[in-house]
Formats: structure tokens, C-alpha cells, sequence
């Protein structure tokens, strides 16, 4: 009931004035009962079911809480939704369990003892037999009586292959489901817009051939406060409501008439892919392996006769892109870049989970997932950070000192680690320089900036920064632990790691023993931390995949 609890919780105190003044009705829970039924169940691949959820002898429900099983293997779940227009609903779905939640059941049941709990919407995607099995449902009364049914209810649905050839004609699909895709476009309706949002997104499935989406033009109306979710086979589009204003604000009614949102994500042909693929390894020096396809991506508003009246190059707010990745793809080297036509790589992110990576964008252009595999000369299988030099090259935070070298024995300036910092952890933000040695056509002078203004580093006084004097070991781990704490939060102090923390500056003291305490860093030898010694490339490439994974 923990749900139900959580959602009462959120009751205005007007709703609950009005759930006061409302007819109740008693709860009869021994004699309670409970029925799924099924719209269509025998649906062919891409045909959408829904489930209702209905209980008999249910007198005085305040609140319900009921969960679901499905198989995603057969079935993807598209949505649920409440039985009326009052109180709070919340549905959640995760590993082929759907929990919905309702509260402040404000219907008058002294009549009639059987109630609508809820719907649910699937799509089939193949072929089998799918159940759906209703395993429980909690009903609190108006008084936060609980009581729980444990229920073992389930229905068959015989899911046939889709149908090949051009089929009849007749009156058309549900209110709700999409045009059919034609020529690898998908239409989406108002109607399907308008549908019940799961956990803040209006989801759209759409087939595995679709390369093109065209949304209504009054699409972010639609929508409200929901994100829109495109899914396919092949990837998943989160995409905010503040974008598609983006693209909309500012034109004229008549512009918008008749015109449609066009969303493309074009897999290039074969040849192209590898042309892409050939210029980024001639540019970055790399073996890369690609992970799937490589997706040109655009967001327009169109007219009917294919026009463009407004288009977007960069986003206010990012689109969240889950890709689809070989099995063989190892998740360590491999992430969502961008590919620039002259092949030029900018590494995106990538967290990977069940055979997808994710990633969020600013731009569209062309994208995929790569192993980037970069080997170094000077740093062989055997070398204590070769795995961590070959990750985070991998990721565009380290860069070699040539094409084939690393050096990773070279000490380290307070501009090199500061700039390692700031691509780590993706520092933005910019500030005024006052450092009369740091120059705006330097190298370092913008991530300097970042870091100042971010305070990750201060300089050696006000006015100098001395950005290619050797840092110390104990200045490492001072910027370290404060970049730490933004995006951590600060850290509360530890007690005394080091046998030597008598030469350790009273500045850094604090970060080192801190950084110590959660295995960030170590000493050089046993109890040891040689604070005043300078930092190799190795030991900053260590400390950074340290901080990142932690």
C-alpha cells in the first residue's frame, strides 16, 4: 500500500473538502471479486489491446492500488489509465510488472457494486501466446482501512503474424490508434496524442521500418506538461514538451495551418555508414567498430507540400536518444557520438542497460553507437593504467601527446588537469579571467574559466594562475574533491590516512584525507602520500576514472 499512501499524500485540501461532502460507500471485502477483460484477443502483430480492470461487491473505495503481469517479450505496454476525471492516478511499469494507482475514488457505488478499476493499452509485437495475469489488488476505504487481495486471474491473447499484402478496406482502427505507416512514415493522430501519459510520457510505437514521424502542429498543446516518447525496435526518442514549442513560438496561426511537426531519424544506407566510419578512424587515429546503424536525425515544421518553415539546429532543452547496441559491443569502450560530415567524432555519453545505450543531445545531426578501441605505443596490455587510459580515450576525456603516444610517466600542468576536470565531469559555465598569465586565445583560457567559476581551482594568487607549472599531488586531489562536491555534494571530513599528513599543506588536508576515505586515491607507498610530488598522466588518468566511477 505504499503507493496508495504516497498518493494520498499529495491530496489538495480542497479535494479532500470535496471527498468529505461526496456520497461514500461501504467496503464489503470478504465478498470482493475481480475480472480482466480483453478487447481483442486474437490481434494479428501491431494491433493494440486493452485490458480492463473491474472488481464486484467493492463498497466505500477510497483508494486501490492494482498490479499487473505481462510478457514485454510478446507485449509492450503503452499506457494505463484511470476510471474517472477525479483524484490522482499514477501508473509505473518496470520488468513486465504494471502497478496503477488510484485515489480519492469519488464514484457513488450504493447502486451499482461493480466498479471500473482501470485500463490498460498493449501493442502486440509478436508472434505467440501472451498473458496478462492480474496477481493483486490493495483497497483502502475512507477511514485507511486496508485490505489486500491476493488475486491469480489471468487471460490468453493468441497473437497471429501480421497479415502481408494490401488487405481490404472498412472503417478504420480505434480511436486512438495511428494512421497506418506508409513508406516508412508514421502519422500520428490526435487522438493518439491525447492519450493517457505513463510516468509523464505520451508514448508512440511505431514499426521497425518507420524513419519519419509527423506530429500535429498544436503537438505541444496536446501534450501539457508530458514529454512525447517515440519507440521502435531500433531506438527510443524522448522528447520534451519545451522543444517542440521551440520550434513552433513565435509563428503566426496561418503559418501553423495545415502544417506538421516532422521528426526523421534515416538509418544511412550501408555505404554511407562505412564512409562515416572510414573518415572518423582516418581523424581520430582509432579502431572503431560500429554498434548498429548510424541515424541522420531533423526536426521540422512542414507544410503540406513539403516545405520547410522552420527547422531546428540546436535545442533549449536535449533530446534523450536510447540506442539499440550489438551484444558483442563492450560497454567500456563504447558510447553515442555524433558524427560530423568530415568525420570528425565527438564522444555524447552512453550508459548502457539491457542491450541499449543512452544518451542526451543538444543537436540533431548523425548519430550512432561506437567502440572506439585507441592504442597507445607507450602504454602496453601490461601497464597498471592501460585499461584506464584506453577508457576514458575512448570517452575523448584523455587525449594522447601525439598520434601513437601517451606519456604516461609526463608530469602534469595545473591547466592540463584542470581542463581533464572540467571534460570529465562536463563543467560548463564561464566567467570573467583576472589571471594576467592566462590569455583568452590560450588553449585552457574557456575550461580555466569553467573551473574558477564552477570553484574547482583558484589560482596561485589573485591576479596569476601559473597554468603550466608541474601540479603537486596534494593540488590534484584538492580540485578533484571540489569538483567532486558538484556533483556529489561536499563530503564530511575524515580522520588522518597518511603517515606523512604533517607535510601535507593545512589547505589540502581536509580534501586529501576526504578523497583517502572514498578510495579516490592512494599513496605512493604504503601509508605514504608524498603531497608535494608531481602528478603523471598515468596517476591524473586514474584519479579522473576514480572520480567517475565512484
Amino acid at each position: 500500500m505504499m503507493h496508495i499512501r504516497k498518493l494520498l499524500s499529495c491530496s489538495t485540501v480542497v479535494t479532500l473538502l470535496v471527498f468529505l461532502l461526496l456520497p461514500q460507500f461501504a467496503f464489503a471485502a470478504n465478498d470482493a471479486s475481480f475480472t480482466l477483460n480483453v478487447s481483442n484477443d486474437k490481434p494479428t502483430v501491431d494491433d493494440r489491446i486493452t485490458v480492463e480492470i473491474k472488481g464486484s461487491n467493492l463498497l466505500d473505495v477510497h483508494a486501490y492500488e492494482v498490479n499487473v503481469d505481462y510478457d514485454p517479450s510478446l507485449l509492450k505496454f503503452e499506457g494505463g489509465s484511470k476510471v474517472n476525471d477525479s483524484g490522482f492516478t499514477d501508473v509505473s511499469e518496470a520488468q513486465g510488472r504494471i502497478t496503477l494507482v488510484h485515489t480519492e475514488y469519488f464514484d457513488n457505488a450504493e447502486k451499482s457494486e461493480t466498479l471500473s478499476l482501470g485500463t490498460l493499452t498493449f501493442k502486440a509485437l509478436n508472434k505467440g501466446t501472451a498473458s496478462v495475469q492480474l496477481t493483486s489488488v490493495d483497497i483502502s476505504n475512507n477511514k485507511d482501512q486496508e485490505t489486500s487481495h491476493t488475486v491469480n486471474i489471468s487471460k490468453s491473447v493468441e497473437i497471429a503474424s501480421k497479415p502481408t499484402g494490401g488487405g481490404g478496406g472498412g472503417g478504420g482502427g480505434p480511436v486512438g490508434q495511428s494512421n497506418p505507416d506508409v513508406d516508412g512514415k508514421h502519422v500520428i493522430t490526435v487522438e493518439e496524442m491525447g492519450k493517457p501519459a505513463v510516468n509523464g510520457k505520451v508514448i508512440v510505437s511505431v514499426s521497425a521500418d518507420v524513419k519519419q514521424v509527423a506530429l500535429p502542429s498544436n503537438s505541444a498543446q496536446l501534450l501539457g506538461l508530458n514529454q512525447l516518447e517515440i519507440q521502435s525496435d531500433k531506438l527510443t526518442l524522448d522528447i520534451p514538451v519545451a522543444l517542440i514549442k521551440q520550434l513552433t513560438d513565435g509563428l503566426s496561426a496561418d503559418a501553423l495551418k495545415d502544417s506538421t511537426i516532422s521528426l526523421k531519424f534515416e538509418p544511412l544506407s550501408a555505404a554511407a555508414a562505412k564512409d562515416a566510419i572510414a573518415k572518423g578512424q582516418a581523424e581520430s587515429q582509432a579502431d572503431i567498430k560500429l554498434a548498429g546503424d548510424v541515424y541522420d536525425f531533423s526536426l521540422s515544421l512542414t507544410k503540406s507540400d513539403g516545405s520547410t518553415i522552420a527547422s531546428l539546429s540546436k535545442f533549449n532543452e536535449p533530446i534523450t536518444i536510447h540506442l539499440k547496441v550489438d551484444a558483442s559491443i563492450n560497454p567500456k569502450l563504447a558510447g553515442i557520438y555524433y558524427i560530423a560530415d568530415d568525420g570528425k567524432l565527438e564522444f555524447i555519453g552512453g550508459k548502457y542497460s539491457n542491450g541499449e545505450m543512452t544518451a542526451q543531445i543538444s543537436h540533431f545531426s548523425k548519430y550512432a553507437v561506437l567502440e572506439v578501441t585507441k592504442a597507445f605505443t607507450d602504454v602496453p596490455n601490461g601497464h597498471w593504467a592501460a585499461d584506464v587510459i584506453k577508457e576514458l580515450a575512448a570517452k575523448q576525456i584523455v587525449n594522447g601527446t601525439s598520434a601513437t603516444t601517451f606519456e604516461p610517466g609526463r608530469s602534469v600542468t595545473r591547466a592540463e588537469f584542470t581542463s581533464l576536470l572540467v571534460r570529465a565531469l562536463k563543467i560548463t559555465g564561464s566567467g570573467q579571467l583576472s589571471f594576467t598569465d592566462v590569455q583568452a586565445t590560450d588553449w585552457y583560457a574557456e575550461t580555466i574559466a569553467s573551473a574558477v567559476k564552477a570553484g574547482v581551482v583558484n589560482g596561485k594568487s589573485e591576479t596569476i594562475f601559473d597554468p603550466n607549472a608541474q601540479i603537486t599531488r596534494e593540488e590534484m586531489v584538492t580540485m578533484m574533491m571540489r569538483a567532486y562536491a558538484t556533483v556529489h555534494g561536499s563530503q564530511a571530513a575524515a580522520g588522518t590516512s597518511f603517515t606523512d599528513e604533517e607535510d601535507v599543506s593545512a589547505w589540502a588536508v581536509q580534501f586529501v584525507n576526504q578523497a583517502a576515505a572514498l578510495h579516490l586515491v592512494q599513496g605512493r607507498s604504503a601509508g605514504v602520500f608524498d603531497p608535494k610530488g608531481i602528478t603523471t598522466r598515468a596517476e591524473a588518468a586514474q584519479v579522473i576514472y576514480n572520480v567517475l566511477s565512484n
